[in-house]
């Protein structure tokens, strides 16, 4: 019931979307990952709001729109938005991707808190996080239009 409500109440929907807006992904239009510039967390990037928030958010508010109420996990609502044709193939790998490399680097950082230094990634390791930053980028200015 209360899912219906959100669902159809647009002042609440239009604050669902706007907690997916509004923390801004760290990547420029170039591909350059933006960083702390000073302080203690200087050269790092916090991979938690820098990204996984916004796709993550971005599927409960899905998951609300569409009323899967049973799926609990991020993947299971991603999965189940593929299943039930909101999204391609192509946007469900992308962003299940782009979620597997958040978590892979949530972990890794996971004793030092949520920030990640940016220079002790392995070249590899730094086009994994540019790609799966460019999906949350695009995830966020997209995701009016997929409900």
């Amino acid at each position: 019931m209360r899912y219906k409500k959100i669902a159809t109440t647009f002042s609440l929907r239009s604050r669902m979307i706007d907690s997916v807006r509004i923390p801004i992904v760290p990547i420029g239009p170039f591909g350059r990952v933006y960083v702390e510039r000073w302080g203690e967390k200087s050269g790092m990037v916090d991979i938690k709001q820098g990204g996984y928030v916004q796709l993550s958010y971005m599927l409960k508010w899905v998951a609300v729109q569409k009323q899967f109420i049973d799926a609990h996990s991020t993947f299971e609502r991603l999965t189940r938005w593929y299943d039930e044709n909101g999204c391609s193939q192509q946007q469900f790998e992308r962003i299940k991707e782009a979620l597997e490399t958040f978590l892979y680097f949530r972990l890794r950082c996971s004793l030092e808190g949520t920030n990640l230094v940016i220079h002790h990634l392995s070249k590899e390791e730094k086009k994994r996080l540019k790609r799966a930053l460019a999906v949350a980028k695009r995830v966020q200015r997209d995701a009016r239009k997929w409900v």
